[in-house]
C-alpha cells in the first residue's frame, strides 16, 4: 500500500454498500495509482476485490501490486480478487462474427436508438454475485473508467443506469473512476453527476500554476455526512516508483515551468 496516501485518504473503514466513492481526474495526472492503492488496500485487509476494467489492462494493476509485494495472481487462486477484462472482451468482439448479437460487447455496433448496457451489465452482476459468496459486504466492486463507455457511444442515462444495476444488484461497496474532461460536456455532466451522487470524492489534478518536475499534482478528498455537510482536504503529491510522496499544499517549494 502507499502509506502516506492512506493516512491521507483515511478509508481503512470501507464504505457501506449504500455508499459511495468517486475518484476522478483530468487527463493528466491519471487516477490509477488511487485505484491501485485501494486495490492493495482490500487485498491486504483480508477483503475480495471484484475489478471492472475499462481502460486499462490487468497488467497495469498488477505490475503496480508486484513492485510492492503483492502477487494478483495469488489472490485470484485464492478467490479473492477477480478481473472482468472489458478490454479484452471488446477485443474479442471487433474479431469475432458480427451476428454475435448476445455478446456483451454487442453494443457498440447497435444503432444508436437500439444502443444499451444490458447485456453487459446482465453479465457483471452475476459475476459479481458469483463471486460474493456469503460475505458480499466484505466485497469491493471497483470501476475503472466510467467515461470510456461514452466514448464507446453509450448515453449518459444508459451508463447511470448500469452504474444504478451495480449498487442495486449487489450488496457490494462500490467505487468508481472516471476522466472529468471539463471541455467535453457529455462527460462533465456525467461526472457531475457521479460527483453528487458520491459520499466521498477524491479528485486527481494537475498543478492549478503550472507544470513541475518536483510535484505531479493535487490530490483532494471531499466527505458528505448524512447532514449533507462537506470537509475537504487537498495535498501536492509526487509519484515515485514504489509509492506517493504528499506534501502540503503552499509548504514545498515548488520550482514552475510554466
Amino acid at each position: 500500500m502507499f502509506l502516506e496516501l492512506n493516512s491521507f485518504l483515511d478509508l481503512d473503514d470501507a464504505p457501506s454498500a449504500d455508499k459511495l466513492i468517486f475518484v476522478s481526474s483530468t487527463d493528466l495526472p491519471d487516477h490509477g495509482f488511487v485505484l491501485n492503492h485501494l486495490l492493495m488496500l482490500y487485498l491486504k485487509t483480508a477483503r475480495k476485490v471484484f475489478q471492472v476494467n475499462l481502460a486499462n489492462q490487468e497488467a497495469f494493476y498488477s505490475n503496480t501490486c508486484q513492485r510492492l509485494g503483492i502477487r494478483l495472481k495469488m489472490y485470484c487462486e485464492k478467490k479473492a480478487y477477480f478481473n472482468f477484462d472489458c478490454m479484452r472482451l471488446l477485443k474479442e468482439y471487433i474479431s469475432g462474427p458480427a451476428s454475435n448479437t448476445a455478446h456483451p460487447f454487442a453494443f457498440v455496433c447497435q444503432r444508436k436508438e437500439d444502443r444499451n448496457l444490458n447485456i453487459l451489465a446482465a453479465e457483471i452482476v452475476s459475476r459479481i454475485l458469483d463471486f460474493q459468496g456469503e460475505n458480499p459486504r466484505e466485497v469491493l466492486v471497483m470501476v475503472d473508467d466510467l467515461s470510456i463507455l461514452q466514448t464507446l457511444g453509450v448515453s449518459k442515462s444508459d451508463i447511470i443506469k448500469f452504474l444504478q444495476l451495480l449498487r442495486t444488484k449487489t450488496s457490494a461497496r462500490l467505487v468508481v473512476g472516471a476522466k472529468w474532461l471539463e471541455d467535453d460536456r457529455d462527460t462533465h455532466q456525467l461526472c457531475c453527476y457521479l460527483a453528487h451522487l458520491a459520499n466521498v470524492r477524491i479528485s486527481v489534478r494537475w498543478l492549478p500554476t503550472g507544470y513541475s518536475s518536483d510535484i505531479h499534482g493535487q490530490i483532494s478528498v471531499t466527505r458528505r455526512n448524512e447532514r449533507l455537510i462537506e470537509k475537504s482536504k487537498k495535498m501536492h503529491f509526487r509519484l515515485e516508483e514504489k509509492g506517493v510522496k504528499l506534501y502540503p499544499v503552499g509548504l514545498h517549494k515548488v520550482p514552475m515551468k510554466i
